[in-house]
């Protein structure tokens, strides 16, 4: 998958979080940098100040000391994290597999002298080890044929603007929206698609990940319904999907969600690490879908369209549960 990225395996061995650093042809252990019950404290810390901005109003009042509070936790993951490997990764991109509390950890999002992670380098993410090595690579993205399948519902009602604005970036787009967006549609198209973009409500199972389902116009569907389809997708989108995560030890599964459609045959997904609000998600797709259509990686595009929203001075709890699980 090409020198420049480094594979960080993390490792859970009772309380100890160990990580596995492949670079080069390479491999480095490097054992104890953590304790997982520190890490999913300051997850937790780092949620609830998350959970401040979903409900809050007047939130631009507050934004800089919103953001100098996230900041602060999210440089404390980068000291327990990423600066006891610094050597061994240098200045590569980053292929997170995640372990334990880390599953829920923005890497991305990690923060070191005044610079998020992503502002210097591509971060995505990967099941394991063995699930990466076996994705085709995520450049090159023909997409002539997209399809876009948006369902509105109380708690997401700008999803067909979002739809809409996408459509208009993409040279072919077929969109089920309303009424049209049901299962049958998704079935006689997904097939051929390239890109496939899911703006729907979804309803996460931690405890049987491949039976959460997203909310169609005719009814609940099942990642396993779903999956059961040969795809092509060089990209999945789950955009707006409720990722339902209330706890930490619940993160491993939502790879679980994109494991699905990785087996299905799609080279990378796009979701989010917490339920994000729809028109931060709709300014960033837009940016993302812009940089992705000009060709080059979903990586590159998901880090050019993270960096625009951190230049405009954006709290992280709007980019960051964005990424990539990629090959």
């Amino acid at each position: 998958h090409g020198s420049g990225r480094a594979l960080v395996e993390f490792t859970l061995s009772g309380d100890e979080i160990g990580a596995f650093v492949l670079a080069d042809g390479e491999v480095e252990f490097f054992a104890g940098i953590a304790s997982n019950g520190e890490i999913a404290g300051v997850i937790r810390s780092l949620r609830f100040q998350f959970e401040s901005l979903k409900y809050g109003q007047n939130v631009e009042a507050f934004a800089a000391s919103l953001r100098k509070k996230a900041d602060v936790l999210l440089a404390r993951l980068y000291e327990k994290l990423v600066r006891p490997i610094r050597d061994a990764i240098g200045d590569r991109g980053l292929v997170i597999v995640p372990a334990g509390a880390i599953h829920l950890v923005p890497f991305h999002a990690l923060k070191d002298e005044g610079h998020y992670l992503i502002e210097r380098r591509e971060v995505v993410y990967a099941p394991s080890a063995a699930v990466w090595e076996r994705l085709p690579n995520g450049d090159g993205n023909s997409l002539d044929n997209a399809l876009l399948i948006a369902f509105a519902d109380e708690k997401i009602p700008l999803v067909e603007s979002e739809v809409r604005e996408i459509g208009k970036l993409l040279s072919r787009a077929e969109t089920l929206s309303g009424n049209d967006a049901t299962f049958e549609g998704y079935l006689e198209r997904s097939g051929s698609a390239d890109l496939i973009h899911f703006a729907c409500h979804g309803s996460f199972r931690p405890d049987d990940p491949m039976n959460s389902s997203l909310h169609l116009a005719d009814g609940w569907v099942t990642v396993n319904d779903i999956c059961r389809q040969r795809l092509r997708a060089r990209l999945v989108t789950l955009s707006a999907c409720e990722s339902g995560v209330n706890d930490v030890a619940a993160g491993e599964e939502i790879l679980g969600l994109s494991r699905g459609f990785l087996t299905a045959g799609a080279a990378s997904v796009l979701m989010t690490l917490w339920t994000v609000n729809d028109r931060a998600t709709a300014k960033l797709m837009t940016e993302f879908y812009g940089q992705y259509t000009n060709g080059g990686s979903a990586a590159a595009a998901l880090q050019q369209a993270q960096r625009q929203m951190i230049r405009r001075g954006e709290h992280p709890y709007f980019w960051a549960p964005f990424v990539l699980v990629s090959g």
